[in-house]
């Protein structure tokens, strides 16, 4: 559980059985009204080792998660259960993973095959968004697949106002050195209203799948293995947009500042968000505007859980319901909230003097 909370901590150097299938969890609307309900609550947890309420530890303190009996199961053994699984949903797990690259391993052909697969759950409306945005990313890795013309159009109509299919496109431009159309596509990533990379749906779906065919006996066990398979998808390439930025600051000062903004505000990510402030902070530094850097660095701080990690992963170990109820926190206002939140319950429990899940 340690190493699942630690892994929020990104290195920024370069910068669940559901019948039928029911996980496209992203509608903008909804989440920015129920994002504006918490924040109205004035819910003063500062994440911040200023922060010294006391959260109860354990001992020991940490209660040991088996993984062993799952390492006897390969990536390959999951997939090929997920695939002969009679199940749409397991189907749809199996697809998502696939390699969508050419390789030794990989043929062009059997990386377009893959393509096509996934393609056919993006015209389901219960897994459009997420099976979209994956096709969106095999493009941007792999211009040598065919229909993804289509797929970048689909996305830009259906998905236009999510700020990551725009940033996934000025990833693609930037590989292919067309610095032009990455000038326009950042323009049009300035317009968008929210940030979903769909992570959070991509573990959701595994974490159930996981425990649903018994590669996983509980919800820490699953959130491990989760978090594993969802590092291994392909991510936009953040630091090539940063340095692109920085070099042509002179012409596309505006509309970097306004895409660090988006990536910083209007993504419930704490990876994404600092991401945005990272490239804010760059941009000032450029300009010697040390009051912004000031902020942002405090911003920064502020949405990291300092050294909590550690006493909140310990004391998740034993106390399940913490886990689940950070997920269901995270599926209703995203992860930089539900992090607060999750600290807020830690505390408040070990203020219980009858509360003891040590046993």
């Amino acid at each position: 559980m340690i190493t699942w909370l630690m892994l929020n901590q990104e290195n920024f150097a370069d910068i669940e059985q559901v019948s039928p299938i029911r996980i496209s969890y992203s509608q903008p609307a909804a989440e920015h009204m129920n994002q504006e309900v918490i924040k109205n609550e004035h819910i003063e947890i500062s994440s911040t080792d200023k922060q010294q309420d006391h959260i109860l530890e354990c001992d020991p303190k940490v209660k040991e998660i088996d993984l062993t009996q799952f390492t006897e199961h390969t990536f390959e053994d999951l997939h090929q259960k997920l695939k002969n699984s009679g199940s749409s949903y397991d189907q749809f797990s199996y697809s998502l993973l696939q390699d969508f690259n050419v390789s030794k391993k990989n043929s062009l052909l059997q990386a377009q095959n893959n393509f096509e697969r996934l393609l056919e759950y993006s015209q389901n409306s219960d897994t459009h968004d997420l099976a979209l945005f994956t096709l969106l990313q095999a493009c941007a890795n792999n211009s040598q697949l065919q229909g993804c013309e289509q797929v970048e159009k689909k996305a830009k109509y259906s998905l236009g106002d999510n700020a990551a299919i725009w940033l996934t496109l000025v990833s693609k431009y930037l590989q292919l050195r067309d610095h032009e159309e990455a000038v326009k596509v950042i323009n049009e990533a300035t317009k968008a209203t929210y940030y979903s990379n769909y992570n959070f749906e991509f573990e959701d779906l595994y974490r159930e799948s996981l425990l649903a065919n018994g590669f996983a006996h509980d919800y820490n066990q699953a959130i491990i293995l989760a978090k594993g398979y969802a590092m291994a998808r392909p991510m936009p390439g953040f630091s090539k947009m940063i340095k692109f930025c920085k070099k042509h600051i002179k012409s596309i000062e505006i509309p970097c500042l306004k895409i660090g903004s988006v990536m910083m505000n209007a993504s419930k990510g704490i990876f994404t968000s600092t991401v945005g402030a990272h490239l804010l902070q760059e941009i000032y530094k450029v300009n010697n505007n040390k009051i912004e850097i000031k902020k942002l660095d405090a911003y920064i701080k502020n949405i990291y859980p300092g050294s909590r990690p550690v006493q909140i992963s310990n004391l998740m170990t034993y106390d399940e319901s913490l886990t689940i109820n950070f997920i269901e926190n995270w599926r209703l206002y995203g992860e930089i909230i539900a992090n607060k939140l999750l600290v807020k319950e830690a505390i408040d429990k070990s203020k219980d003097e009858n509360y003891n899940p040590c046993i």
